[in-house]
């Protein structure tokens, strides 16, 4: 038999409660590297940085010491590590020791940052080039030198060709990687100029010079 009067409707079933959000993971730490030429004549010189992100990048007061040196372009820099856990981030350095301290101007961070710091104040650098010095030992007529990686910082096959330079008396091949490709890979392949002898790739990474043996067989540092 058939129910008397109006089916009852079906209930409707409950909506289902939407997942909460996922919150977003902190994005890791990165590196960053502060070069600085530091003209100030201090016995120690310190870098310290405040910002809204991280309020003190190098630490505590007064932050890092300017102690780990290298050449970019034949001058002397020194290189601070820190991390952040992102860049495009402004910061505030103030550089500091032997009872002085001068802010200098604020920075953006990238990876590779760059300050002249003098006796009174420091002003923002820009990346510098960076050269291989070449102690040619292979016999070959000419020499040059390809990159491939990041980019072909010294244009198509087969390269550059190298410059001369002394350097506490003895003379190298310089091959200059521009300041548009500082820190870089780069993967350098010396050639006799394309006349059909190569060797092995020799991986660098452009944020610093460097000063290489080069023979017939291979490539080693100086």
């Amino acid at each position: 038999r058939e129910p008397i009067g109006e089916t009852p409707e079906e209930p409707e079933d409950p909506e289902t409660p939407e997942d909460p959000e996922t919150p977003e993971e902190p994005a890791d730490p990165v590196p960053v590297y502060f070069y600085i030429q530091d003209n100030t004549g201090w016995e120690v010189t310190n870098i310290y940085a405040w910002g809204d992100a991280l309020p003190e990048l190098f630490g505590g007061w007064p932050g890092a010491a300017l102690e780990a040196e290298v050449t970019c372009g034949g001058v002397a820099y020194n290189v601070v590590e820190a991390t952040a856990t992102a860049y495009d981030l402004a910061y505030n350095p103030i550089i500091n020791g032997s009872g002085d301290q001068y802010d200098t101007p604020q920075v953006t961070i990238a990876k590779y940052n760059f300050l002249i710091a003098g006796e009174t104040s420091a002003e923002l650098g820009t990346a510098p080039a960076v050269k291989v010095y070449v102690d040619d030992q292979t016999g070959w007529d000419a020499i040059a030198v390809y990159s491939w990686g990041d980019g072909e910082a010294f244009g198509g096959w087969p390269g550059g060709a190298p410059a001369t330079e002394t350097v506490d008396g003895k003379e190298y091949k310089v091959f200059e990687i521009p300041a548009a490709s500082f820190g870089t890979s780069c993967n350098l392949i010396f050639n006799n100029n394309g006349g059909g002898t190569q060797l092995s790739d020799y991986t660098v990474t452009a944020d610093r010079d460097f000063f290489l043996t080069v023979t017939a067989e291979g490539v080693s540092v100086i």
